[in-house]
Parts: structure tokens; sequence; C-alpha cells
């Protein structure tokens, strides 16, 4: 069986969820507020992209263009707010085609990781993972996206890109943080919480 196979088989088990989330939390490890805070929270999602590059798997990210803003300038997955009348996976498909120019099929999507509640911005997220069966040629929005990168799978699941170190906040103030060392970019906070996930899921399959 080829990785998406897997994949898709795999996320239809149960999910690692907050074993694996609250690795990279910036903090104590926390759940899922109560119903009452989510359904007032601001909804979003997220696409983990995933396609193939020179035999090896890969997926995106995208650095934020710098904004007065609680996300200004970090890495992320192509995601963004939830529109009326959408489901999750439409949104992540849209904001994929609008921060990145690829348009990536439903029938691609093969499942999703557990949802992420982000206090700062008060957002709950869920990440859709899909499949995109070419190279990516990709057409970012300026006003929002800073760069994109590309990441090995083989990389992520490379336990030394796993670090520690002082973030400074919106608020001025220093907090250590666990997050990801990927090409020299910091991946912390959200995208990291998800990532984790990710990758266990990944090393999960290793033996499929």
């Amino acid at each position: 069986m080829n990785l998406i196979d897997v994949l898709t088989k795999r996320l239809k088990e149960p999910l690692p969820g907050i074993n694996s989330q609250s690795k990279m939390f910036p903090g104590k490890s926390r759940i899922l507020p109560d119903v009452q805070t989510l359904e007032a929270a601001r909804k979003a999602a997220v696409c983990i992209l995933l396609f193939e590059k020179d035999d090896e798997w890969m997926t995106t990210l995208i650095k934020r263009v710098e904004y007065k803003g609680v996300h200004s300038g970090q890495m992320a997955f192509p995601g963004g707010k939830k529109e009326k009348n959408e489901n999750y996976i439409q949104t992540a498909l849209r904001e994929t085609q609008e921060e990145i120019g690829i348009v990536v099929e439903g029938d691609k999507v093969i499942g999703k990781l557990s949802p992420v509640y982000i206090p700062p911005s008060n957002m709950y997220v869920e990440p859709i993972i899909a499949f995109y069966p070419q190279i990516p040629v990709y057409q970012k929005q300026e006003t929002e996206v800073d760069s994109v990168v590309e990441v090995s799978l083989n990389l992520l699941l490379d336990d030394g890109i796993r670090k520690v170190k002082p973030v400074k906040q919106n608020n001025g103030l220093n907090i250590k943080v666990p997050y990801f060392d990927i090409y020299n970019y910091t991946v912390w906070g959200a995208t990291a919480v998800m990532l984790s996930e990710f990758i266990d899921v990944l090393k999960s399959t290793k033996n499929q």
C-alpha cells in the first residue's frame, strides 16, 4: 500500500489527540474548552496538503505576512476562517486555493486530525488532510502569504527538529515554547500542535 492508502485507513481509526498535541503546547497541556465556549469561538480550518516530489512525500507550510495580529509572521498550514454555510472541508480547500493557488478536489480529502482550540485568537480549528496528485505550482496571496515552504515528511519524522526556545509574544513577554526547527523556520503554536499529532499518526503507519 502507498502512503495515501495507509493514511486514509489510519485516519478512520482513533487519533492520538491530546496526548500528541500536548507535546507542543506552549505551557501546560489543555483540552478543548466547554461546549458553550466552543460555540462562541471563531471557526476555521487548515489543509495539510500531501504530494510527491522527486520520489519523496512532502507537505506545504506558509509563512504569514507581518501584520497587527496574534499570528503575525508565523508559520502555518494554508487555511482560514470558516464562512457561513461552509463545512470545514470546504473551508480548508477554499483557503488553500485562495492563499497558495492550489485547487484540491473534494475527493482528494483523506481524513482529518483532532481539532485544536487557540485561546489567543479564540479560534477552533479543524485540520483537514488532502492528497494532491501532482507537483504544486504556487500562486501565493501576496496580502497574506510571505512565502511558501515545502517540507519533507522524512524531516518531520526526525526527532531532532523538536526544540525549545524563548518566543516573544505580542504582549512583549518571552515564554519558553516547544517548536519544530524546519529549515531554520520556527514552527510553534497551533501549527506545531497539529504537526505533532500528524507526525505521531505518520509514525504509527510505518509498519503498515
